[in-house]
């Protein structure tokens, strides 16, 4: 059976669903258990069918989203879909803040996003691919989704789609095309700028989910610009226009529901070579939003350095609650060729370091010094001039 036929089978007998959903459990089995698609294959024997390597893609989705999705062992995803698809947190972070809106949603993939927009919204999604279109439909029954419906149509911004767009939001996550070196909102299907020309005089209501990596010099759009993260990785870029924008710049720190808005403003703080009684790192959310300077309200902070990835702030006595970012406790500093003898002094167990380093690096420290390390802690490694800090996370006073 070709992979059309089966999603509109699953769609139309729930018995046949929940029988090729039991198929999809064993196949996820043999993934946990080390198997490759091709051992997956011969242990499915005669009985494989020709959708086995579909049912494959959708077995490794599950794998791959079990803890980005509640629902994860009943959705169907395929490989894009799985990777880019909104994780279940951040969706409902945006269900809160877009609700009792009409939307249009173009290009709504697996349907993620429009299932937490439906809890608050009415919302139509239209899909140009008609296996994300299907899947989209399952997965909205998986959530038991209501005021919601999708459409299989390719957005060419020519017609209104069918639909009476005044006061409409219309949202988009596009495309993100492989090939580009550095994201540009022209890479995206559909652009963005396409979207907001072809529906203007029509809504002013817009927003958009861009690759986060895009330098702000270049969204060339009239938005706030909400930097999201999760679990402490940044993880999303909002742009609202119109009337959503409320602020120049926000940050929100998911899971703990933390949302910073203010102006975008590089960091400023004064610099030092010494290492205070903790060590903070701000949130990724905060920096990529230019809103770091707003950690002064919760304690008095140096800086010791930053990278692409980070930046280092020192303290002398223990941030305010709710400090956005991570809180690490000094308890030692040394040259790099002292630190395998502190480790061992301070009974570490795992080490991680936290500085910038190559990937093959990071993981050749790491071994060498867990090697030798014979104790419990978690020791999180930082470097500070010629010198490393060796740190433990302080816990979060909620």
């Amino acid at each position: 059976m070709d992979t059309e036929k089966l999603l509109i089978r699953c769609l139309n007998d729930k018995h046949y669903r929940d029988t090729i959903d039991r198929r999809i459990d064993g196949i996820v089995d043999l993934i946990d258990r080390g198997y490759d698609s091709k051992s997956i294959v011969k242990n499915a024997g005669r009985h494989a069918g020709g959708e086995i390597s579909f049912l494959i893609e959708i077995a490794r989705s599950r794998v791959q989203t079990r803890g980005k999705f509640s629902r994860s062992n009943r959705l169907w995803l395929d490989t894009y879909t799985a990777r880019y698809s909104t994780p279940e947190a951040v969706a409902r972070y945006r269900a809160q803040r877009i609700s009792g809106e009409t939307i249009l949603d173009i290009g709504s993939g697996g349907g993620i996003q429009d299932i937490f927009f439906s809890e608050s919204n009415t919302v139509r999604g239209l899909e140009r691919d008609r296996i994300r279109y299907l899947e989209s439909q399952i997965n909205a029954e998986v959530y038991g989704a209501k005021n919601l419906e999708f459409v299989n149509l390719e957005w060419t911004g020519s017609e209104s789609n069918g639909s009476n767009l005044q006061n409409t939001l219309v949202f988009s996550d596009p495309l993100r095309e492989p090939g580009s070196k550095e994201r540009e909102l022209n890479d995206l299907v559909p652009s963005p700028a396409d979207i907001i020309v072809n529906y203007s005089g029509k809504t002013e209501k817009f927003a958009f989910d861009v690759p986060p990596q895009i330098r702000r010099n270049k969204l060339g759009i009239d938005a706030e610009t909400e930097y999201i993260s999760l679990n402490g990785s940044l993880n999303r870029l909002t742009l609202y226009c119109g009337p959503l924008k409320s602020a120049e710049s926000s940050a929100v720190i998911l899971p703990e529901g933390i949302r910073v808005s203010g102006k975008y403003e590089t960091p400023n703080f004064q610099h030092t070579e010494k290492v205070l009684e903790f060590i903070e790192l701000p949130d990724p959310s905060l920096i990529y939003a230019g809103l770091v300077n707003q950690v002064k309200n919760f304690g008095d902070f140096e800086i010791l350095g930053e990278d692409k990835r980070r930046i280092v702030l020192t303290s002398a006595s223990l941030p305010e609650e709710h400090f956005p970012g991570k809180i690490y406790r000094n308890i030692a500093v040394c040259l790099g060729d002292q630190i395998q003898e502190k480790l061992i002094e301070i009974r570490a167990g795992k080490i991680y370091p936290r500085f910038e380093i190559q990937p093959e690096e990071y993981y050749e420290m790491k071994n060498r010094f867990e090697a030798t390390a014979s104790g419990e802690k978690e020791i999180f490694i930082f470097r500070v001039g010629s010198g490393y800090v060796l740190t433990e996370r302080e816990a979060y006073r909620r």
